[in-house]
């Protein structure tokens, strides 16, 4: 099942698993609104679309995982 929408769930569904989540944290080190620029993003078809990218210099840790051709950051955030 492929849903665009959360409104397309049907009542009879007892499970759904989704590949994102909210988070709502503060970072450890705010990002300075004048370091975002318009930069392509490509979605997982291959669009080019111009997005906001927030910009910061800095050593973060970093890695690759091949068998998924894909790549994460780690940026600290507030721990309350």
């Amino acid at each position: 099942m492929h849903l665009s929408r959360i409104d397309d769930l049907e009542p009879s569904n007892k499970v759904v698993m989704l590949n994102s989540m909210y988070f709502k944290a503060e970072w450890e080190r705010e990002f300075t609104p004048l370091m975002t620029d318009r930069q392509s993003f490509f979605t997982e078809n291959g669009t080019e679309v111009e997005v906001d990218m927030m910009n910061r210099g800095g050593y973060y840790q970093y890695g690759e995982i091949l068998e998924l051709n894909s790549s994460a950051v780690s940026i600290p955030y507030k721990v309350k």
